[in-house]
């Protein structure tokens, strides 16, 4: 099963494209591993997906993406093979509240509740 679900911050403005495939949106978000390292995705999003990116979000906000990951390779003009990973965007979320960005905060837990959960509770673990 290719699933997968982040919760990160963009790292500029999504833009908006038209393709004869539809509207595209391709941008990049930084999720945090740890405290010290981020990771950074590639996300595409199409037509209504896309449009909502675009028009809701831009740098440095909070997002919550589910979709899928998608690996492709290329060759490219120096004739090397080059690799792509990406994630698909389903569906987009808002992880911030709107008050906290009326407020430019950038801490916003208030919005995406995290589990308390210990090893004792491995058994009460919703996945």
């Amino acid at each position: 099963m290719n699933i997968v679900h982040l919760l990160g911050r963009l790292v500029a403005d999504p833009e908006l494209r038209t393709t004869p495939n539809g509207s595209v949106a391709n941008f990049r978000i930084a999720v945090q591993r740890n405290w010290e390292q981020s990771d950074f995705f590639n996300v595409t999003a199409w037509n209504k997906t896309a449009e909502f990116v675009c028009g809701y979000f831009k740098k440095a906000e909070r997002i919550i993406v589910h979709g899928s990951v998608r690996n492709s390779d290329y060759t490219d003009k120096d004739g090397k093979k080059q690799y792509k990973i990406e994630i698909i965007a389903d569906r987009l979320e808002f992880a911030d509240t709107k008050a906290s960005k009326e407020n430019n905060s950038t801490v916003g837990h208030e919005a995406v509740p995290v589990p308390d959960y210990s090893l004792e509770d491995e058994e009460e673990y919703p996945y």
